[in-house]
């Protein structure tokens, strides 16, 4: 990684960062070994890649969109079936992890969507720090909890994009996951999934497409 910047951005990075160890002086891949002056510039240079992109996510802005109309008190913003959608989107346990301006707690959970067969996705339980450090994080099928903002402009939803629309996902909500014959789907579902009726799907697929976030 460093190479790559000191070959494509060395003047712009130290114009902001400074300089950058010597590009020669670096093995192709770590592999340990660096002296301590070296190992620490490195370690750096991670950081302020981490930085800038931190600082472009940033520039990511959505503009006001009905949600946000009807919560600060334009009861006409949403109709009756996304009203329901949202009334269901908070008793029927959604809120528990999509919550906040973001409709994302950040965090990883276990929900049971379809994904691929091959190869099985086993989520951040495959990851062997999360093992190591336990907790839900670790759990076979747990995923970090995606935001919501311009979901309806998205294609492709759950593990790998298995499920077409949005009306799939109200769908897999409203069963609390996909039962124990789909193999794809990893992992026990939280248990405070709560399952509503059939006839309600429409609504909640309703409300989240009202989360349009169109850019400004």
């Amino acid at each position: 990684m460093v190479k790559r910047i000191s070959a494509n951005y060395g003047n712009s990075w130290t114009d902001l960062f400074g300089a950058l160890p010597a590009a020669a002086s670096l093995p192709d891949r770590c592999a340990g070994g660096l002296d301590g002056a070296t190992q620490a510039a490195v370690d750096g240079a991670f950081t302020h890649v981490g930085e800038a992109i931190a600082a472009y996510e940033r520039t990511f802005r959505v503009a006001p969109n009905r949600v946000d109309r009807y919560l600060a008190g334009d009861e006409g913003a949403l109709n009756d079936a996304e009203k329901l959608g949202l009334h269901h989107f908070g008793h029927d346990g959604c809120l528990q992890c999509h919550w906040g301006p973001r409709f994302s707690d950040d965090a990883f959970h276990a929900l049971r969507f379809p994904g691929l067969a091959s190869p099985l996705d086993l989520g951040r339980g495959a990851l062997p720090e999360a093992i190591a450090r336990g907790g839900d994080a670790a759990k076979p099928g747990a995923f970090k909890t995606p935001p919501l903002r311009g979901v309806a402009k998205s294609r492709g939803f759950g593990h790998a994009g298995a499920i077409p629309d949005l009306l799939g996902v109200a769908h897999i909500y409203r069963i609390a996951g996909a039962g124990p014959e789909d193999a794809t789907a990893v992992g026990s579902a939280e248990r405070w999934l709560q399952k509503f009726h059939e006839e309600d799907e429409p609504a909640l697929a309703a409300f989240l497409a009202a989360l349009d976030g169109d850019a400004p």
